[in-house]
């Protein structure tokens, strides 16, 4: 984690602690990435984001696989940021916030050529003008966009470089609308060590981590 966090600076780390650490100990793992220089934690679940709150971590943690209809309250309450990849879980997100009456931090996920969760781009627009409308109500903070590579393995990849020109044409968009989206991130284990163009913010690296 120091070896990362130093060589992305000034991009930040985002260490990724789902499935209980790659079954290395999410507590023990997630502890010890925080004081060796991790700016967030990333799990899957809502449930994992909770129980990394109820071990006492108290750095960013961004949870992105949730159910359209599942309870948020959890959310707000301990300043967990959701995944939004759908219309629908925007939505449910802005209705969540509402309810308990305080804003819910968001992260908008685009699907920038994966195709395996995202905003797609014939929803973007839609999801974009009710991002706008959420914000100005109050009801939800976006902490910024992430994505995924598909290939980034391959550091010549023409896909990576598509990826990374339609996610940065998703911030820019973000921006002339006053969504300020301040720490973006679609860089994983591959890009963040062989791309330097595309750290944006924060990094994510996940199994890369656990050597």
């Amino acid at each position: 984690m120091r070896t990362l966090a130093g060589l992305v600076a000034p991009a930040g780390v985002m260490a990724v602690v789902k499935a209980d650490a790659y079954n290395h100990g999410m507590s023990d793992v997630a502890r010890t990435a925080v004081d060796a220089g991790a700016a967030a934690l990333g799990v899957a679940t809502l449930g994992e984001a909770l129980a990394l709150r109820g071990t006492g971590i108290t750095a960013p943690v961004t949870a992105w696989i949730w159910l359209v209809g599942e309870d948020l309250r959890g959310a707000v309450e301990q300043d967990i940021t959701v995944g939004v990849p759908s219309l629908a879980h925007l939505e449910a997100a802005t209705a969540a916030a509402a309810g308990v009456g305080r804003p819910l931090k968001v992260g908008l996920m685009v699907d920038t050529g994966l195709s395996r969760s995202g905003l797609s781009p014939a929803e973007w627009p839609a999801a974009l003008d009710a991002a706008d409308a959420a914000v100005d109500a109050g009801l939800i903070e976006v902490t910024g966009l992430f994505s995924h590579f598909a290939s980034a393995d391959d550091p010549i990849s023409p896909t990576t470089d598509l990826q990374e020109e339609r996610f940065s044409a998703r911030i820019s968009e973000c921006r002339a609308r006053g969504i300020a989206v301040p720490v973006n991130h679609i860089a994983n284990t591959p890009a963040a060590l062989s791309r330097v163009d595309l750290r944006h913010e924060m990094v994510r690296p996940g199994i890369g981590l656990y050597g």
